[in-house]
């Protein structure tokens, strides 16, 4: 599956190359390890094209204040740029829509039906596909075995709270298990999601959205806030006691930082892009690592989160520019 997304994300390179017409392309991104990745199969596409392929990659925060600078109306430092789906109305009116990409000659155009549709839909802006998504940047629920199946932890938490210590099927699980370690001293009982905006963002949609409300939405051919407060407020509330046990300096805390508290020990559970969750199996042993649990909902029943967080707010896109 990896590769294939790499693989789809050149492919686009060639399409925008065949379009514009030009012997160099410049492509801008975030860096992580999928561009990384795309950065190691650079040679082979040039190869194969001809073409020349400058890849700069920037850390998430700056590449958007670079694409709003270097790409405008009238001018553009970048023929191919990653955007975060939350920046998409920002630089959705600069962009090649997808739709008019051409065929490509050396490597057909990939289609519409090789990603999922919560991804294409984070791809649509005002209707129209305005970019093509080459990472669906699903969030993943982890927590530690090496905890959960403690026998002493087992015993003392079913006699405080009267049922099994495990995986936590629902919020109410989640913060009594979490608090049941953090009290003691064992581990944090939250891996909140990121610092900075993105983080916000991702996690106050995963608690709107799982306490039964939504953002936005279009509606009558228009994007409106549809907000529940009631249900909003209740969420955020439930989100400020799982942010009590969290690690203290939790809202400062980016993704290489919440992975080192994971794998050294000190933190139960940890929510984590999908691409970066082989990065938090602890060292000293793999039996620590736990499987990968989707968001949970205060009912009980498994929410749909995942689903939502893709379209709401952290797919990655690939845009070109107009030629």
């Amino acid at each position: 599956m990896k590769k294939a997304v790499l693989f789809a994300a050149l492919v686009a390179l060639a399409t925008v190359a065949v379009f514009a017409q030009t012997v160099t392309i410049n492509v801008l991104a975030w860096d992580d390890p999928l561009p990384r990745a795309i950065k190691d199969m650079i040679p082979e596409f040039e190869k194969a094209t001809g073409y020349k392929v400058n890849l700069e990659l920037q850390p998430t925060t700056s590449v958007i204040t670079k694409t709003t600078v270097g790409v405008t109306k009238d001018r553009a430092d970048y023929d191919v740029v990653a955007v975060d789906e939350g920046n998409i109305p920002i630089v959705a009116p600069f962009m090649l829509p997808f739709d008019k990409w051409p065929a490509g000659k050396k490597y057909p155009k990939v289609g519409k039906d090789t990603v999922t549709p919560a991804m294409l839909d984070a791809a649509t802006w005002d209707g129209v596909t305005v970019g093509f998504p080459i990472n669906g940047n699903l969030y993943v629920w982890m927590t530690r075995k090496d905890l959960i199946e403690n026998p002493t932890y087992q015993k003392e938490f079913k006699a405080k709270y009267g049922y099994d210590l495990r995986v936590p099927q629902t919020f109410k699980e989640m913060l009594e298990m979490g608090t049941f370690f953090n009290e003691r001293g064992i581990a944090t009982g939250f891996g909140d999601f990121a610092t900075g905006a993105p983080g916000v963002h991702a996690e106050a949609i995963f608690m709107w959205e799982s306490f039964g409300t939504k953002f936005i939405d279009r509606v009558g051919g228009k994007y409106v806030v549809v907000l529940d407060e009631k249900k909003a407020v209740e969420g955020m509330e439930f989100y400020k006691k799982l942010m009590a046990i969290s690690p203290a300096n939790a809202a400062t805390l980016g993704h290489s930082e919440r992975q080192a508290a994971f794998t050294t020990g000190k933190g139960w559970a940890l929510s984590s892009s999908a691409c970066k969750a082989p990065g938090c199996r602890p060292s000293n042993t793999a039996k620590r690592f736990s499987a990968a649990l989707r968001p949970i909902s205060r009912s009980g029943i498994p929410a749909r989160v995942c689903s939502r967080l893709l379209r709401a707010c952290s797919t990655s896109l690939l845009l070109a520019r107009p030629a």
